[in-house]
């Protein structure tokens, strides 16, 4: 079975539910009230789950939408739905049968083999095919064989590597894989090329901080002390080597109202453990509204012995939907607290006495 027969259950899915016929798995007659436009990136947007070819995707998506007599609303999550149960029963035989294996590892890209390019000729085409392998990938080494294939056009790629950089959206690994290469290859003698980045995009942080170029401290508070969103730890650090005095007080307040906070926090932790920074972990915890935030600050407050840490994790777990990040704090949940008992129980626990929880130094658990 191969995927273009997927695409074919797909088009006729996207047929029956724009035009209407009287039953699709035994429901009721439906007319969809969305555009054709909608129905059709809708499906696109399931298919590109699956990576499917772009011309294999527009064939799936063409099917002609006929008008006709309403009789119950189709929305986004119905159509959705309906492609997704189809598509699961066609991968469910690729599985069984094997064949699922074997498209995988032919359209596999190993990061860790050398790519060929000896069909090109000028480094700029060489380089940039490398980077297209990364288009579309969502996990990648911190070190590879390609990223090492990068850095050997030395000097000369460095503009087609900070050309790759721009790439985005589903492109987006091969800026990543540009980025990485470039990190480990820049000089200190690169000084114009890092700062510039630096201060356009907070590109190559970790070489401020390896290279604490004069020129570079204002930037780096100014990123501190100017802006809200989540900061790299090697900025905060390379604060620190500036000026810590300075450094110190713009990462409290940066605490007290920045987003996704932790990893500055933990740096600011790192550097000096004694500091007491209980007070701006607790406005942070107060913002914190997204689940993974909280997850992750979670573990910083936990850390100092704060029980505020623990009710910031029960909810982090509580509010998510993301079964990997539940798994990973209720984890963190039960490594920090003294209680023996099922996952129901403990939230039940926790929920009954997160607030008069104490914290024993000794045994690092709260009791």
């Amino acid at each position: 079975m191969k995927f273009t027969n997927i695409i074919s259950i797909c088009a006729i899915i996207l047929s029956a539910v724009a035009i209407g016929l009287s039953s699709v798995g035994g429901s009721p007659q439906i007319k969809s009230e969305l555009s054709e436009d909608r129905v059709r990136e809708i499906i696109r947007q399931e298919l590109a789950q699956l990576d499917f070819d772009p011309e294999e995707q527009s064939s799936a998506v063409s099917a002609k939408v006929k008008s006709g007599p309403v009789s119950k609303k189709v929305t986004d999550k119905a159509v959705r739905k309906l492609v997704a149960n189809e598509v699961q029963d066609q991968i469910e035989d690729l599985v069984e049968s094997g064949e699922i294996s074997k498209l995988v590892k032919e359209n596999e890209f190993n990061q860790n083999e050398r790519v060929d390019v000896s069909h090109l000729d000028t480094s700029e085409e060489k380089i940039k095919f490398i980077l297209s392998k990364f288009d579309g990938i969502d996990s990648f080494f911190g070190e590879s064989e390609v990223l090492e294939q990068l850095r050997e056009f030395g000097d000369e790629g460095i503009p087609f590597l900070i050309e790759g950089m721009k790439k985005s959206g589903r492109n987006w690994g091969g800026s990543w894989a540009a980025t990485n290469a470039l990190t480990g290859m820049l000089r200190e003698d690169h000084k114009d090329i890092i700062l510039e980045n630096f201060d356009k995009n907070s590109t190559f942080p970790e070489l401020i901080l390896k290279y604490n170029f004069p020129e570079a401290e204002e930037m780096v508070f100014k990123k501190i002390e100017k802006v809200s969103n989540y900061i790299d730890e090697n900025i905060i650090e390379a604060a620190l080597d500036y000026d810590s005095v300075r450094a110190e007080d713009s990462i409290r307040e940066y605490i007290t109202r920045g987003q996704s906070v932790s990893s500055a926090a933990e740096a600011l932790l790192a550097r000096n453990p004694g500091i007491d920074i209980k007070d701006e972990l607790r406005e942070a915890a107060r913002r914190c509204d997204e689940p993974w935030s909280k997850a992750q600050l979670s573990n910083v407050l936990i850390g100092q012995g704060m029980n505020e840490g623990i009710g910031l994790a029960l909810d982090a777990y509580e509010s998510s939907d993301n079964s990997y990040m539940k798994n990973e704090t209720l984890k963190s949940i039960r490594k920090s607290v003294s209680f023996s008992g099922s996952t129901n129980e403990l939230i039940q626990y926790l929920r009954d006495n997160k607030d008069s929880l104490t914290w024993d130094a000794k045994s690092r658990k709260f009791q």
